[in-house]
């Protein structure tokens, strides 16, 4: 039987450090179990005896002739792995003993948590601001370039480069899991099936590479967790601290310029060239040499291992660009239209009814242009529509007075019907499919990854059919639905009102659900019941 947790080391002389890496790795009891796999990066200096000193049943050992990055690294150690769990650690963080298996049940409990990382300490104890923000131009200029870095150390307090590196961990230790953007990637846990084998981005070996994988992960709708009460000793960037100054600045501006190119658009780039061109001419030493090394340009130092093209390469790469960039506003710019298109039907047919409607649809949204928002007479109806969003044609939104919430990643397939008179909230990947009905008099949740598969219908009211008045005299009794994460209810099923659906159960086909579905099992019939 495969291991909970694949534990993933790379090592380049790192000799003074891995013995105790290893030796707090393998002292670690998950439930499930957890194996060890070392990749050493063509090491010269010892390491490797050290580590083949600790194979054994639980690690194994991978030795590159070269030195190939610490992300190429990685990808090697993730093709060996067998836990559905990567734990990514490096070889000078000491782990904590119990902190994988906290790590562990916090992505198993937590839906959408895609990456968890631990609480880090420099060896001494104190405190460590090992996690960054997303990089923006400002913070570039703040606390990546010379004059920048100088005048807000002079004239404001340092605050360019507390805010990049989250500085407020600094003046108080957190007690709950927090959402961060980059944690450093010195003992962080990931879901295996969200990255596979690519870990990381090999273009980017040393640098950026962990802002790559979590940027990965947003895009796909799953958040990054710093867990506090999982703990580890980490000795910050000193495998770094042997790379020559030089040469370690031209190695971080050729990766912020490669991890730019990947998730910025092109003005931003340019911006970001200009700004980097600007602070080699004005800075000095190695900071100068590195950062005209890292933008290819003359009388700058050669990154270590990350490839800055040539001129003619770089020409090339710049027609490419453009075209790649002119597909990708053609397709925004279509979206636009036809976003565009939509919300102005539905304001006008808001105003022909006297209503109020609230709308808040993200950009990446991908709107269908005959998308039918139906609104009520004298009703307020709000519409919050998020990143990466699909709605295909044929969908019908009735907005009779209530709140539709369609958060990041989520579908709305083709003829799928949701009327909202209370609160439907549509959690992060969520896929409704086609000819689903939904209906929310109330509140109804559907919680991250859950599915309804083709014709399912979901009512959370009814009416009291004990007179012989009409239907439609009656009262309405209404009771919240509540779909939980990863749950899949099957084709043309029907859940009934006050219905709780716990996390990844699965409803059968045709199946009618009537009472609470526990977690994780399979319910069929009509009414449902639960099966072997």
């Amino acid at each position: 039987m495969p291991p909970r947790v694949t534990a993933l080391v790379v090592t380049y002389g790192h000799v003074d450090e891995i013995k105790d890496c290893l030796e707090a790795l393998l002292k670690q009891r998950v439930r499930g179990g957890m194996e060890v796999v070392v990749v050493d990066n063509g090491s010269t200096d010892g390491t490797v005896d050290v580590v083949r000193q600790c194979v054994g049943p639980r690690l194994r050992l991978v030795e590159e002739s070269t030195n190939t990055g610490y992300a190429a690294a990685t990808n090697t150690g993730a093709r060996l792995a067998s836990g559905q769990q990567l734990l990514l650690v490096n070889p000078d963080c000491i782990v904590d003993s119990g902190a994988v298996q906290r790590l562990a049940d916090h992505l198993d409990e937590t839906p959408g948590v895609g990456a968890v990382s631990a609480l880090l300490r420099y060896p001494d104890g104190s405190r460590q601001a090992f996690c960054r923000r997303d990089l923006t131009l400002p913070l570039v200029l703040w606390d990546l370039t010379w004059r920048g870095r100088a005048f807000d150390r002079a004239h404001r307090q340092d605050a360019g480069r507390r805010h990049r590196r989250y500085g407020e961990m600094l003046d108080a230790t957190p007690t709950e899991p927090f959402e961060v953007d980059c944690p450093a990637a010195a003992c962080v846990l990931v879901w295996q099936p969200l990255v596979r084998d690519q870990v990381m981005a090999p273009e980017l070996p040393l640098f950026f590479n962990d802002g790559d994988l979590y940027d990965r992960l947003r895009a796909k709708g799953y958040s990054v967790h710093v867990l506090p009460e999982a703990t580890a000793r980490h000795g910050y960037s000193t495998s770094l601290q042997r790379l020559p100054d030089a040469r370690r600045r031209a190695e971080f501006v050729a990766a912020m310029r490669l991890w730019a190119k990947r998730w910025w658009p092109l003005r931003r780039r340019a911006a970001l060239w200009c700004l980097l061109v600007a602070d080699a001419l004005l800075s000095r030493g190695f900071w100068r040499r590195g950062t005209l090394g890292g933008l290819g340009l003359p009388g700058g130092a050669t990154p270590w291992l990350t490839v800055v093209p040539g001129p003619a390469r770089r020409l090339r790469l710049l027609l490419l660009g453009h075209r790649e960039a002119a597909r990708l506003w053609f397709q925004a710019a279509r979206r636009r239209s036809r976003r565009r298109s939509v919300l102005r039907r539905a304001r006008w047919a808001a105003r022909l009814n006297g209503a109020t409607l609230v709308m808040e649809v993200d950009r990446t949204a991908d709107l269908p242009r005959r998308l039918l928002i139906d609104v009520r007479r004298r009703q307020v109806g709000t519409l919050r529509i998020g990143p990466r969003v699909l709605v295909q044609e044929g969908v019908i939104v009735r907005l009779w007075g209530g709140e539709l919430v369609l958060r990041q990643g989520a579908q709305v397939r083709y003829g799928a019907v949701l009327t909202v008179k209370g609160l439907l909230e549509v959690q992060p990947r969520v896929t409704i499919s086609r000819a689903s009905n939904v209906h929310a008099d109330g509140h109804v949740v559907l919680e991250f990854g859950c599915s309804l598969a083709e014709g399912v219908t979901l009512v959370d009211s009814s009416h009291q059919l004990k007179t012989p008045l009409p239907v439609l005299d009656l009262p309405i009794v209404q009771r919240d639905i509540h779909v939980g994460a990863g749950a899949f209810v099957g084709a043309h099923a029907v859940v009934m009102p006050g219905v709780r659906i716990g996390r990844r159960a699965v409803v059968g086909a045709n199946s009618v659900v009537t009472r609470d579905v526990p977690e994780g099992v399979l319910v069929t019939g009509s009414p449902a019941t639960e099966r072997g």
